[in-house]
C-alpha cells in the first residue's frame, strides 16, 4: 500500500503526460478520461516497486522507488522554481496530500520533468538511488514516460481486481479505455487482416 504522498505525487504526474481533454461535436461537451481516471498511477508505481526495483542489483530494503522518485519530482520542483524566479507558484492543491510537485500547474510540472531528464537538477540533493547517478535519473524519467503511455493503452486496467495478479491468473473484467480510443477490437481468432505480401523464391533461390 502507498502512501497518500506518493500517490498524489504519481497521480499529478500522469495528468501532466496523459490529461483530461475535452471535445465540442455537434454542439455537445464530451469529456475524454485521462490517465488519473483510469488508475495508471498505480500501474506506475507497481512497475516501479515490484517490476523494476528488484531487477537493480541494488539493497532496496530501506528505500521504496516510487516513494524516492516522488521526493525527486518535489526537489527538482524547489530548485526548478529557484532557477526560474519568473513562474507563478500556484498553489493549486487538485492533487490532496501530495508536495510541491503537485501544486504547480499542469505545464510546469512537464517542465520539471525536463529538467531532470536534462539533468539541470542537482544530483548531489537527491535521495538514493538518484543521488549522483545521472544514468539512472535520465532512464527513469524516461521509463517513467514510456510506463504512462505503454498502461493507458494496453489492456492493463480492463483486468480491473486482478491487474495486479499473475499474467496467468489475470482476467479481463471490462474492454480497456486503450482499445476503444484506437478502435481495436480485442483478441480473437480468424482475423481477416493485412499482413504484408507474400514471398515468392525466384528458381536461384532469391526473394521475387
Amino acid at each position: 500500500m502507498h502512501s497518500l504522498y506518493t500517490k498524489a505525487t504519481f497521480q499529478s504526474l500522469v495528468d501532466t503526460i496523459l490529461p483530461r481533454t475535452y471535445d465540442f461535436k455537434k454542439n455537445q461537451f464530451q469529456i475524454i478520461p485521462g490517465g488519473v481516471d483510469f488508475s495508471i498511477d498505480e500501474y506506475i508505481m507497481w512497475n516501479l516497486d515490484v517490476q523494476l526495483s528488484p531487477r537493480l542489483n541494488i539493497d532496496d530494503s530501506y528505500f521504496i522507488l516510487s516513494t524516492v522518485t516522488a521526493q525527486t519530482l518535489d526537489i527538482a520542483s524547489m530548485q526548478f522554481l529557484h532557477s526560474n524566479t519568473n513562474t507563478p507558484y500556484h498553489n493549486d492543491y487538485i492533487f490532496p496530500y501530495g508536495g510541491l510537485f503537485t501544486t504547480l500547474s499542469r505545464i510546469d510540472r512537464l517542465r520539471v520533468i525536463m529538467f531532470i531528464e536534462k539533468l539541470d537538477v542537482d544530483l548531489t540533493t537527491l535521495p538514493f538511488p538518484y543521488k549522483n547517478n545521472p544514468g539512472f535519473t535520465m532512464n527513469l524519467m524516461n521509463i517513467i514516460n514510456l510506463s504512462t503511455i505503454f498502461g493507458f493503452y494496453s489492456e492493463w486496467f480492463g483486468y480491473g481486481n486482478s491487474r495486479f495478479s499473475p499474467s496467468e491468473n489475470s482476467r479481463l473484467f471490462c474492454i480497456p479505455p486503450g482499445w476503444i480510443q484506437t478502435g481495436y477490437p480485442g483478441p480473437a481468432l480468424g482475423y481477416r487482416d493485412f499482413r504484408g505480401f507474400l514471398l515468392e523464391m525466384d528458381y536461384m533461390g532469391g526473394i521475387k
